[in-house]
């Protein structure tokens, strides 16, 4: 019985995890130019990047953080990725998409930083409201302030 899966499974070539990661890269790319994100519209960069988490694991985690890092200077692409990120379920993105998201709180980039507040508005949950919070006080853009404070008016449970 070994021997006949053996024999299935022979013609299956290993990976080229290069090959996968540029294709990765440039799929993910062509997808922010092509197409804007929009609120409330799924965009094909969630996709690829699901498909990516889901057939590589850890490989595609380093992938997506290399794009995300490599174009930092590009803040509309690294805000698209965390756009993308704050979409997913969280049981794809945990931890490392939490931690991104949190670093992009940092960010010097209005444009991350919102991308950031985004993903932590989806995903929601007490860690969300806990992170935002510690946040809170370290920002310096007003409309983002109020944004922030209102996600955790929205994200806090009610008083009964």
């Amino acid at each position: 019985m070994h021997l006949d899966k053996a024999e299935e499974l022979s013609h299956l070539q290993p990976i080229d995890f290069k090959a996968a990661e540029e294709e990765f890269r440039q799929k993910l790319l062509l997808s922010f130019e092509w197409e804007p994100i929009e609120d409330g519209y799924s965009h094909p960069a969630e996709q690829i990047i699901e498909d990516a988490l889901k057939r590589y694991k850890s490989g595609a985690i380093n992938w997506i953080q290399a794009v995300y890092h490599g174009h930092t200077g590009r803040p509309a692409i690294a805000a698209n990725i965390l756009r993308c990120i704050g979409r997913l379920d969280c049981n794809l993105i945990e931890p490392w998409g939490i931690e991104m998201a949190t670093k992009g709180l940092s960010n010097p980039d209005v444009e991350i930083r919102d991308a950031a507040i985004c993903a932590f508005e989806i995903w929601g949950g007490a860690e969300s409201v806990a992170t935002l919070k510690d946040h809170l006080k370290a920002e310096t853009v007003p409309w983002l302030k109020d944004y922030i404070r209102w996600v955790i008016r929205d994200l806090s449970p009610e008083p009964r």
